[in-house]
């Protein structure tokens, strides 16, 4: 080793220092559990916390499960790993004669055009374009931040069509980049191998001596063919979440096959032990980390290198060079650091998976309903011809798992009585089946008194006994076939997009029903209301005795005073439109039908739910342009309303720009067309309400909290504020409150992705 060489890392390549594996003849303690909801009470084995590995990718093939542990396994002790550092390194100071270095590589033959320059090759890099300038000056401009010179870059062409699909998909780049001497290429190996960029880790070996898997310490694990995005971070990230750690390298050599080796012989079949429907397999031959070598593409180097002499004179930027050659390390934005998840595939893939999914999910009804209707009509029912393939791929999956561990299906110490195992194979599928269809009737009644709490409870009873039954069938009663089983739950999640970290069995399913504040209110949204008296205490007086004439008493009233058009328009001609509170939503509702359409000093009051958004129908409205001076405005208004009969008209409805008119028919508004008044039809669908609470709902809450005044002003001040007193955040960056109460917004969250498993999963009966 050299003066400016870093210390050694316990995970890079290192001649010097070989990597000894002290667990490799390790076993397994025993047969691996099935069950995808048991959790190992063993500290040693547990796996990280769901939200240490984020990512944004969509499901891949073996996204189903992320929480299975094996309980019956031997775990050791184990040595905490050495800390490395890596970017403690002096800074070499190169000559432009480095340039074109003169000593050959005696591995080479000499006539070799690069035979006096050293190449590493580099996986899963993370390129920002494709177009070869900038991404050769990205690559530059990172070695360049480590205080080395590379030189030339060469990306293999003519690859194997699937790789390079993944690759211009996920923009992951692998390439042979050339040193000056074999020092700097050492010390690129030892300085980048097993570092992050841009949230992936990169591999950096050796560009001419191939470098092998063990086979003892590796797997390869075949995944599906449409998983382009399931690169090699996503994989180490997928093992590291089910609690498989000591991962060593990762390569995806096809677009459906990765190898992954290990640094003990515990942790590679802890991963067999885990998967479910990657298939694993033990090395049968010899195989390479590095995908390619120099010597693989050596002659169409030669002919590129004919083609395009200036190949051999490319150096970094003149900036980074110029601080290279006089000894300084390049000050270069360092961007790709502190990355915790990979970066976000471009939107246009995101959209062709969305695509895809969306195929998929149409695929599934379609065969729901024609089961339906087979059903119905009591005609056989047509099974598809790729019905069982995930059974197939299952059975494959637990035999190569049991090749590997060393497990025999059939235990003879665990079933001396045949007859009693059999029997008791029924009953527990009895058992089972009896408890799946009692629950699942039950979540499927129709019962509007049911709350959350119970709901979410049959929910995940049901989702655990659909888990249950469906793995008692795999694992003893292969063949069977349950049709509820293929329209579940598990299903109708993967349908409903909400697979990544679906939240699996709360245990505050009790609080479910709990609500923030504000939820306990009850809006309805009331537009053209004359008031006499602009100040807000008269507003709110005039607007609560209003309501309280017909029984209907009114909690809070919100006016937005900053929206532009209603102090440039509405409050000029002192017809407001504003939310108004009610204690419930019974209140509320009475609200509407008693005073909707109601005619209060001259002007036709609206109504209507103040977080539900009402379309118009487009055949029954017209839009008279406004004028921007409210005078000439209102009068275009009355002439209008002069020609219309007061009966004839629905609602009135003043919009920026533009006045909405309402008839009850399309005769009447024919009538208004040929009125002479010049109106039109509407541009676009679009809602009644200017309006609602979720697009004021951050100033609402922020006037209740920060706001004296306003609560002053309401008609029950004392009660909002005993309402209101609840634990709030401070607003964030983007000035939202948020309540902290029983972490309610986790279990607002959770409610939602529920109700939408459901309305799939109803979908799929």
């Amino acid at each position: 080793m050299s003066e400016i060489d870093p210390p050694p890392s316990s995970r890079a390549y290192n001649p010097e220092y070989p990597l000894d594996s002290d667990d490799a003849d390790d076993e397994l303690g025993g047969r691996f559990r099935r069950d995808p909801f048991s959790i190992s009470a063993s500290s040693h084995i547990a796996g990280p916390k769901p939200e240490q590995y984020e990512t944004n990718f969509p499901l891949d093939s073996e996204g189903e499960d992320y929480t299975r542990h094996p309980s019956n396994v031997t775990v050791r002790e184990q040595p905490p790993p050495p800390k490395v550092y890596r970017d403690l390194f002096c800074v070499k100071t190169y000559r432009r004669e480095d340039l074109y270095p003169t000593e050959l590589d005696p591995v080479c033959y000499p006539a070799w055009t690069l035979s006096a320059y050293w190449p590493v090759y580099v996986s899963n890099f993370q390129l920002i374009s494709f177009d070869e300038v900038e991404r050769n000056v990205q690559v530059a401009t990172y070695f360049a931040s480590k205080g080395l010179l590379s030189r030339m870059i060469y990306v293999r062409e003519g690859e194997d069509s699937a790789v390079r699909r993944q690759q211009r998909k996920t923009l992951l780049q692998d390439m042979l980049v050339y040193f000056t001497c074999q020092e700097d290429a050492e010390r690129a190996i030892r300085c980048c191998d097993k570092t992050t960029y841009y949230g992936h880790t990169l591999n950096v070996l050796p560009g001419r001596v191939p470098v092998y898997f063990d086979p003892e310490r590796t797997v390869c694990f075949r995944v599906g063919k449409k998983s382009f995005h399931l690169t090699d971070t996503i994989v180490e990230q997928k093992l590291r979440y089910r609690g498989c750690d000591n991962i060593g390298t990762i390569v995806k050599y096809t677009d459906c096959e990765v190898f992954v080796e290990f640094d003990d012989g515990y942790s590679m079949r802890r991963a067999v032990a885990e998967t479910k429907l990657w298939i694993p397999s033990m090395l049968s031959h010899p195989v390479k980390k590095q995908r390619y070598l120099e010597q693989d593409c050596k002659y169409q180097m030669m002919f590129m290198i004919q083609e395009n002499p200036s190949f051999l004179d490319m150096v970094p930027p003149e900036y980074v060079l110029n601080d290279l050659l006089n000894g300084k390390l390049p000050p270069v934005v360092r961007d790709w650091e502190n990355w915790t998840a990979p970066k976000r595939l471009r939107p246009e893939v995101m959209q062709a998976i969305t695509r895809e999914r969306l195929k998929t999910k149409q695929h599934l009804l379609e065969n729901a309903k024609a089961k339906r209707e087979a059903k119905r009509k009591g005609l056989p029912i047509v099974k598809n011809p790729d019905s069982g393939y995930i059974k197939r791929h299952k059975q494959e999956v637990l035999r190569q798992k049991e090749a590997i561990l060393g497990i025999t299906h059939h235990n003879p110490k665990r079933r001396k009585d045949s007859f009693a195992h059999a029997e008791w194979i029924k009953s527990r599928y009895n058992k089972l089946l009896e408890e799946f269809n009692d629950t699942r009737s039950k979540l499927l009644i129709e019962n509007r008194n049911r709350t959350l709490a119970e709901r979410n409870k049959l929910f995940y009873d049901l989702l655990r006994v659909e888990k249950e039954l469906g793995n008692h069938i795999d694992k003893y009663l292969i063949g069977l076939e349950l049709n509820e089983l293929y329209n579940g739950l598990a299903v109708a999640i993967i349908v409903a997009g909400e697979t990544p970290n679906f939240p699996r069995y709360p245990t505050d399913l009790e609080h479910s029903d709990e609500q923030e504040p504000l939820d306990k209110l009850w809006p309805v949204y009331v537009t053209n209301f004359p008031v006499t008296d602009l100040d807000p205490k008269a507003r709110n007086q005039q607007i609560t005795e209003f309501f309280a004439s017909k029984g209907c008493p009114v909690q809070m009233v919100y006016l937005d005073d900053n929206d532009g058009f209603y102090n440039s328009y509405l409050k000029i001609i002192k017809q407001l439109d504003m939310l108004v509170y009610f204690q419930s939503k019974e209140v509320a509702d009475s609200a509407i039908e008693k005073f909707n359409r109601i005619t209060y000093r001259g002007s036709k009051v609206n109504l209507l739910p103040g977080r539900k958004p009402v379309y118009y129908q487009r055949n029954r409205t017209v839009c008279l342009k406004l004028d921007k001076d409210p005078i000439i405005g209102e009068q275009s208004i009355d002439r209008v309303l002069v020609n219309s009969s007061p009966e004839w008209l629905h609602s009135l409805n003043r919009h920026p720009k533009r006045a909405i008119f309402a008839f009850m028919n399309k005769t009447q508004l024919r009538t208004a067309l040929y009125s002479g008044v010049h109106l039109e039809a509407l541009p676009k669908r679009g809602t009644w309400q200017r309006y609602t609470e979720k697009d004021v709902k951050q100033d609402l809450l922020r006037r209740i909290v920060n706001d004296a005044d306003f609560l002053n002003h309401q008609p029950e001040p004392n009660a909002l504020r005993q309402l209101f007193v609840v634990e709030s955040m401070p607003a964030d960056d983007s000035g939202e409150i948020v309540w902290v109460g029983e972490y309610y917004q986790q279990r607002k969250r959770m409610n939602e992705r529920i109700g939408a498993v459901l309305d799939e999963w109803e979908k799929l009966q």
